[in-house]
């Protein structure tokens, strides 16, 4: 047998490589003209609700765009109400 961490290298080479070659990185992401899809993904406790509250706030400022949040946590308990909550302090 054996090969197991050459494997998941190669694994991971290639994930990363078709993430690059599909997904585009932007440090403002709102800022151009056509709709745009934000998703952050990641383990408990990394912040995601706290970024996007944030994404969506500069957005709003920034823009005249519309912001719609969303959410699909239902591992943490109060994570929609969370979100839900910023949405409402920013009118979302």
């Amino acid at each position: 047998m054996g090969g197991g961490a050459e494997r998941t290298s190669d694994v991971l080479g290639a994930v990363a490589a078709t993430l690059a070659k599909n997904l585009t990185a932007s440090a403002t992401p709102w800022s151009a003209d056509a709709r745009r899809t934000i998703a952050l993904v990641g383990p408990t406790g990394v912040g995601k609700t706290t970024a996007v509250a944030k994404i969506a706030a500069r957005a709003l400022l920034e823009t005249q765009f519309k912001v719609g949040l969303i959410t699909v946590d239902t591992y943490r308990v109060g994570a929609s109400d969370q979100l839900s909550r910023y949405g409402k302090i920013m009118g979302v």
